[in-house]
Order: structure tokens, then sequence, then C-alpha cells
């Protein structure tokens, strides 16, 4: 396969502590349809190049893509942290079970934050205080 990819690599880093040992190399593209490329077309590099994700994390990620992608047509904020889905500052719990069968109320399974009274930035700051706190407890004993 004769390719220049120059002109689509934004990002290249070895992986792993420096060493006399071969270390991958994570390559970083600028256009998604060039990686779909490359991945289509890795019988030509017999082995060399693995997706970053597994297969059922990339399942994983498709749900919660789509799921995503359903709430920002609702007019909802929805993003994608951590391999968390985030709706409205609730963590949404997805599971395969429950992308087959919907609860009796026909609502995806919410993970309700501790204090879901607060907006997002109360949270985020309420949650920070709390990672504070027991850092400081872990380390006074």
């Amino acid at each position: 396969m004769q390719l220049d990819l120059m002109d689509y690599i934004e990002e290249t880093h070895r992986i792993g502590r420096y060493s006399n040992k071969n270390r991958p190399l994570a390559i970083e593209l600028i256009s998604k349809r060039m990686a779909k490329h490359i991945k289509d077309n890795n019988h030509y590099f017999q082995g060399t190049i693995s997706e970053f994700h597994d297969e059922n994390a990339q399942k994983e990620r498709l749900q919660m893509r789509d799921e995503m992608l359903n709430a920002r047509r609702k007019g909802m904020h929805a993003v994608i942290r951590n391999n968390q889905l985030i709706i409205e500052g609730k963590r949404i719990n997805i599971t395969n079970e429950a992308s087959k069968s919907q609860p009796e109320n026909g609502k995806p399974n919410y993970i309700e934050p501790h204090g879901s009274n607060y907006t997002y930035h109360e949270q985020q700051h309420n949650n920070s205080e709390n990672e504070s706190y027991t850092r400081k407890q872990r380390y006074t004993h």
C-alpha cells in the first residue's frame, strides 16, 4: 500500500517507558476517514495495527454515542467523559440489558448523583471538596 500519511498525522508518541525494547507507536490522525482507510487495509501491515479499544469497549462506546446523539437531538447537554455518558449533569448507566429492555417508565437508567437538586457546577464543587476531605482523612491516620 503506497500512501503518504505525512499530511494526515496530527501527533505521534511512543507508549510506555523509554528502554531498549520496542515500544508501540501511537499515531493520532487528523482525518477519521484516513484512520478508517488504514484500519480497513490493515492486512498490508501484517498485525502491526490495532485499535485503542477492544471490541467490547467499542460496542459500549457506540451505545453511549447513540444515546448521546438522541439526547442532543432533544436539546439536552450530553457528553461522554472517561467512558461515562453524562446527560444534563447526570451519569447514565448503559448496559447491554438496559439497552434491550427499557424500564417501566420508558426513561433510561439514571444514576442520581449525591445532592441531585444542585446545579452541575455545585455538584462538581462538592465532589472536589469531598475528594480533598477523603485525602485528608487518609493521610492523617
